[in-house]
């Protein structure tokens, strides 16, 4: 999979915000397949993150995993990777994901208080049961989709 570089549009992550949106007495239903990654860049005063996020969702289980590293006034201070195992359904353009039995797996390295400052606690604790975004197909593509909340584009994710 070749993964198209995009910037984030905004400084707080997908996985940063409670996404709001939809989902209460809603039905929910699988979709087949949702593949796809993308790079980008967060930056807060002094530090940065640049990672890739890749999100491989098929038939309704899935592994997303983030990869990237933390830099503090330009240097490099860790790698770090995360994935998390998750269940999904989907309502419309709102994909809720579902944590899985042992479903966080992190590096070493990984500076856990400096991610939980801007990754939703989804992706980096083994609590938060459920997580809601919003997924929408780009127009005249087949492989890029648009992940936001209900109001802010947050980056586009591309399997190409």
């Amino acid at each position: 999979m070749k993964v198209r570089t995009v910037y984030a549009l905004s400084v707080l992550l997908i996985l940063s915000a409670v996404m709001g949106g939809g989902g209460a007495g809603r039905v929910f239903q699988r979709i087949p397949e949702l593949t796809c990654g993308s790079d980008f860049h967060i930056h807060s005063g002094d530090e940065t993150l640049k990672m890739d996020v890749s999100f491989e969702l098929t038939e309704g289980e899935g592994i997303i995993t983030l990869n990237g590293k933390y830099f503090k006034q330009g240097k490099e201070i860790a790698p770090f990777w995360i994935t998390k195992l998750v269940s999904y359904e989907t309502n419309g353009m709102n994909l809720k994901l579902t944590k899985r039995k042992n479903s966080l797996s992190f590096s070493e390295e990984t500076p856990m208080d400096v991610m939980r400052k801007y990754i939703a606690t989804f992706f980096t604790d083994d609590t938060t049961q459920n997580y809601m975004i919003r997924v929408e197909k780009l127009e005249g593509t087949e492989k890029a989709w648009l992940f936001s909340s209900s109001r802010t584009p947050y980056f586009i994710c591309t399997n190409e």
